[in-house]
């Protein structure tokens, strides 16, 4: 039996050969799963960005980078919170995320 992580290699695959980039078809799967609680099976990776300097405390380089779950509601609950309630820079947290899809990694689940 096919599984849900099959179709997307599948359709992965296919967008592929049509030329489209990593980056365009997992913007094409974020625009077709655009809903509040995302669909089953759907992997989303949360980004968590910093200024990347000297500022940057130590809990905020611990959080900085990818964050793989397996679905949309999983993510918006356990990502990262930014700006980060642990940081000790003297400035305030100056993190911040992004969420997206991640259907090239739908075979990690």
């Amino acid at each position: 039996m096919k599984t849900l992580s099959d179709f997307f290699k599948a359709a992965n695959k296919i967008l592929k050969k049509k030329g489209m980039t990593d980056e365009q078809v997992n913007e094409f799967w974020e625009e077709a799963t655009d809903t509040e609680e995302g669909f089953s099976g759907v992997p989303y990776v949360v980004i968590v960005y910093n200024c990347n300097d000297d500022l940057v405390c130590e809990a905020c380089r611990s959080i900085e980078g990818e964050h793989l779950y397996k679905s949309k509601t999983e993510a918006k609950e356990n990502r990262p919170k930014v700006p980060y309630e642990k940081c000790t820079s003297e400035g305030g947290c100056r993190c911040w995320s992004t969420m997206t899809t991640s259907i090239l990694d739908a075979d990690k689940f």
